[in-house]
């Protein structure tokens, strides 16, 4: 662009001086020349503002390019970072997922143990009832012993609750343990007539 117009200038200025020295310098051409001229300095002026607009645009360019790279970054290191967390993430995940799983098994197992020495109780050195005389229940207590129930003479109750290690009576077994201690105890029968009927509405209560 500013090739063509330096050209239309130097097209113009040759032109100017083809007529100075063919018809002398009259007033009409001198007038043409004053208007050329004028043009020929608005040319230069206007190939100035347009090469310093070029300029501004090529350092406008220049700062959108930089800018852009600089995003491109921003966004590579992001994306990193964010497989990153993802990754450590599911590792942190599968570990606690493995400890909690562990240690659900070893509670479980814990239990199932606990259940089964409490069943085998009985069978154990120094127990001091008879097994023939006890009577398994495991809610709220382990057992119901009925001393000389072998022998058909039943001398003593005892409600008996098998710990081991640092377990602890829970808050009924303390309540039971309670209720013995004051003597609130008793023996009832509950007689059901012949033909009565069941309510079954009563079995969740």
């Amino acid at each position: 662009m500013i090739g063509y117009l330096l050209v239309f200038g130097v097209v113009i200025i040759i032109v100017i001086l083809f007529l100075h020295f063919r018809k002398g310098p009259t007033s009409k051409n001198q007038e043409y020349i004053l208007k050329i001229q004028e043009l020929e300095q608005k040319l230069i002026e206007e190939s100035a503002n347009f090469v310093n607009l070029e300029k501004y645009s090529s350092e406008i360019n220049e700062k959108l390019d930089r800018t852009m790279e600089k995003h491109v970054k921003n966004i590579i290191i992001l994306k990193e970072d964010h497989q990153y967390f993802v990754a450590n993430l599911k590792e942190e995940l599968g570990k606690k997922y493995e400890k909690q799983n562990k240690e659900a098994l070893n509670s479980q197992r814990a239990i199932v143990k606990g259940q089964i020495s409490e069943q085998m109780a009985p069978l154990i050195p120094g127990f001091k009832h008879k097994t023939e005389d006890c009577l398994f229940i495991g809610k709220p207590i382990d057992f119901l012993v009925f001393d000389g129930l072998s022998e058909n003479n039943i001398t003593g109750i005892t409600l008996l609750e098998i710990k081991s290690g640092k377990a602890r009576v829970n808050k009924h077994q303390s309540q039971i343990d309670q209720v013995i201690r004051e003597g609130k105890v008793q023996w009832e029968i509950f007689k059901v007539k012949s033909g009565q009927e069941i309510d079954l509405s009563l079995a969740g209560n």
